[in-house]
């Protein structure tokens, strides 16, 4: 099965069945689907067609993502023109800014992804929280390290984004 995701600030409901594995590809924010004329946002996915150990993007064939071929795979959607980019986006949050306003950033932001970048930001670090429980680290230190006003507040945000909480992360995807 391939599906698509995009941004969500709720948990996704993943069609996975016990014991099976997956290959998840996470594009930057600045990345989306050029045939996509909405940002794909919140908990729903769309199932893309396979056959023939190929699945169809777009009316694009291409091969299954397995760990091997991931960056060919990639490299093959941009050729194909399936994903392309947003420059002001990709840089927003770089050392080094495009020139533009705080506002036209902002739009440009919602637009390429269907979040603001301050809902970006939180879902990024929730998923810093749990990489770095999953780890092993004290919850309270990586709770002060991430901006967190207190050990409640991560756990609240956490739940909130990624639905479970950090003393159930095995029911959290991988990070």
């Amino acid at each position: 099965m391939v599906f698509l995701s995009g941004q969500a600030t709720e948990p996704v409901e993943v069609p996975y069945k016990d014991g099976e594995s997956s290959v998840v590809i996470s594009f930057s924010a600045h990345v989306y689907l050029a045939w996509d004329r909405e940002p794909r946002v919140g908990p729903e996915i769309r199932i893309l067609p396979v056959r023939d150990e190929m699945f169809v993007l777009d009316g694009v064939d291409l091969p299954l993502p397995t760990f091997e071929n991931v960056e060919p795979l990639v490299d093959a959607m941009i050729a194909a023109g399936l994903l392309l980019s947003n420059d002001l986006v990709a840089r927003a949050f770089s050392e080094t800014p495009k020139a533009a306003s705080s506002r036209s950033v902002q739009q440009h932001f919602k637009q390429t992804t269907g979040i603001t970048q301050k809902s970006f930001q939180m879902i990024r670090r929730a998923q810093e929280a749990v990489r770095r429980l999953k780890a092993g680290e004290v919850p309270a230190g990586v709770a002060v390290d991430l901006g967190y006003t207190d050990q409640p507040h991560m756990i609240k945000s956490i739940k909130k984004i990624m639905g479970a909480l950090p003393s159930n992360l095995d029911a959290v995807h991988k990070i």
